[in-house]
């Protein structure tokens, strides 16, 4: 699930990233073309509030079209459901859109 609000800064939205915790997953990465692809660099935190779904908060600039996919374990690749678009990347891969 995708929650998005005007950010704290202007021209800016607040992008709140949920990934289901009932599948298993040890650790759960962000990984997009906002952050240059880093497998390390945007790390969720486990269900917040006793709720049942990793969560990452991001502000990106408004009125922009990001590619981005969830890692998850360090090794599998997962597109988001709930994402905005789809698109087929160079290398042949599936990757999901967020538009702000």
């Amino acid at each position: 699930m995708i929650v998005k609000m005007p950010g704290r800064h202007d021209h800016y939205t607040l992008v709140i990233f949920r990934y289901p915790s009932d599948t298993y997953a040890e650790m759960v990465h962000l990984v997009g073309d906002f952050n240059a692809w880093s497998q390390t660099s945007l790390p969720f935190d486990c269900c917040r509030s006793n709720e049942h779904y990793w969560e990452l908060a991001l502000e990106l600039p408004a009125g922009g079209r990001y590619q981005y996919r969830y890692l998850v374990n360090g090794h599998i690749w997962v597109n988001d459901t709930k994402a905005d678009d789809y698109v087929v990347d160079a290398e042949g891969n599936t990757n999901s859109v967020i538009m702000t």
